[in-house]
């Protein structure tokens, strides 16, 4: 009998569930088992295929109460976010069956011989190892699994252990809702255990992986010439303007900053305000947090929930008092108990504080105060990541030109940092990714294209 992983909830530390413990003889198995399967689903119709991917969205809603209740107890999500979690990707899966219909060949003339013609399309990969993170253990999967089984891949899906208990329903549920069970399988355990199996496997044909940087540039080196979706760590940073509406901009900065607990790699973790601004908006900033996140416990009756585990809260006490002993100033929160993190807003941070140099994927928003755009533009840059960025100033033509000479993938203008809605393009630069994904990004990083010409 295989060993077991026992999930505790990060809300009390009661168990959640157990999963299989599995082992590299099981990945290695389950890659020849997809292997064998893919040559056939590759051939089965699109129209067929991609009925058959519709199951992830019509077993998503019809179990979302079950799975977002998992989602509470095991990730610590509060009950509104779980379920909008589930419904969203439904949608997305949704999006993903419209989208794949519309693909069609290509074809280029060449203008040099006339009736030579080349005809593009696009083929599976293979295999495709889908890697997810905890803090979005049903949406960063599917954004995953979609795609790819549209194209014609087979998938070798691993959750995060954190996060293995829901997805293993969700498997479950799919399963007896009729879908093959050759063309996915789900591997648990613990990633220390199973990465070097799972990437070096000859069946593997993709990486799709959403998680720490230091784990992508590990895949990254090891991959060799396989293809590879990576989306990494982000310090997501805020510049505010004198111009700014500064209510929309406290508004959206806290939402941006304390949703799951900060605890995305998308959230708001930097402000960056011109120093005429500076008061009133941290005044707004503070006021906001107590309408939004007025207090912390059991997410089911607070709106803002634990932290993952009693190493990310040891995390956050580290920054809070690093900041502290450089002169920031505790404007609300500051205070850890256990898994629970007060939402902490620190001012007059220095640029150097590691709570503004980390990616601190907690409930702490640190502001610097800068004396100009330009200032803020550079620290903004001055990072390894470059996942998103915020810009709020009442000037439109000023901001799309600050938003070229942001380092990021992806610049929001007088709104918050998000990956929504799925069908956007959503990319990272430097050290925060490698590769597109966003509905039809998606589906063309999980399939190669194949060229035919046909001459005269």
């Amino acid at each position: 009998m295989p060993r077991k992983l026992t999930i505790k909830s990060p809300i009390d530390g009661a168990t959640v569930g157990t999963v299989p413990r599995r082992s590299p003889r099981d990945v290695r198995a389950a890659y020849a088992r997809l292997s064998a399967a893919q040559r056939d689903w590759e051939d089965v119709p699109r129209s067929e295929r991609l009925r058959t991917v519709g199951l992830l969205a019509s077993t998503l809603r019809k179990h979302r109460r079950e799975l977002a209740d998992l989602l509470v107890r095991e990730i610590g999500k509060t009950p509104s976010e779980a379920e909008a979690e589930v419904l969203r990707t439904a949608d997305l899966v949704d999006g993903t069956v419209r989208e794949a219909r519309r693909l069609r060949p290509e074809t280029i003339r060449d203008r040099r011989h006339r009736g030579r013609v080349q005809t593009v399309d696009r083929e599976p990969l293979g295999v495709v190892l889908a890697i997810s993170p905890f803090n979005y253990p049903i949406n960063l999967s599917i954004s995953k699994l979609a795609p790819a089984l549209a194209m014609g891949n087979t998938v070798l899906w691993k959750p995060s252990t954190q996060g293995s208990v829901v997805a293993a329903r969700f498997v479950r549920r799919l399963y007896a809702a009729g879908f093959p069970r050759r063309l996915l399988t789900l591997i648990t355990g613990r990633g220390g255990e199973l990465g070097e199996a799972l990437v070096d496997d000859p069946a593997c044909a993709m990486v799709a992986m959403t998680g720490g940087t230091e784990t992508g540039q590990w895949i990254a080196r090891r991959a060799g010439l396989v293809p590879l979706l990576l989306e990494l760590g982000g310090n997501d940073p805020a510049i505010v303007l004198a111009d700014a509406d500064l209510d929309l901009a406290a508004k959206h900065i806290v939402g941006g900053a304390f949703k799951l607990a900060g605890q995305r790699c998308t959230a708001v973790k930097r402000v960056y305000v011109v120093r005429g601004a500076a008061d009133r908006l941290v005044r707004k900033i503070d006021a906001e947090v107590g309408r939004q996140f007025g207090s912390v416990g059991d997410p089911r009756e607070h709106p803002i929930g634990p932290v993952i585990d009693d190493a990310a809260a040891k995390r956050q006490r580290r920054l809070i008092a690093a900041a502290k002993r450089q002169g920031a100033r505790v404007i609300r929160g500051g205070t850890v108990r256990g898994r629970y993190v007060e939402p902490t807003v620190l001012d007059r941070v220095p640029h150097r504080s590691p709570v503004v140099g980390e990616e601190q994927f907690g409930p702490v928003l640190p502001i610097v105060r800068v004396k100009d755009v330009d200032e803020a533009v550079r620290l903004a840059n001055d990072t390894e990541y470059g996942l998103q960025a915020s810009i709020f100033t009442r000037n439109a033509p000023r901001a799309k030109r600050l938003a070229s000479r942001i380092e990021a993938g992806g610049v929001h203008l007088n709104g918050p940092d998000q990956r929504a809605p799925d069908d956007f393009l959503f990319t990272g630069h430097k050290a925060s990714g490698l590769g597109a994904q966003g509905i039809r990004f998606a589906l063309e990083r999980m399939s190669q294209p194949k060229a035919i010409v046909t001459n005269p």
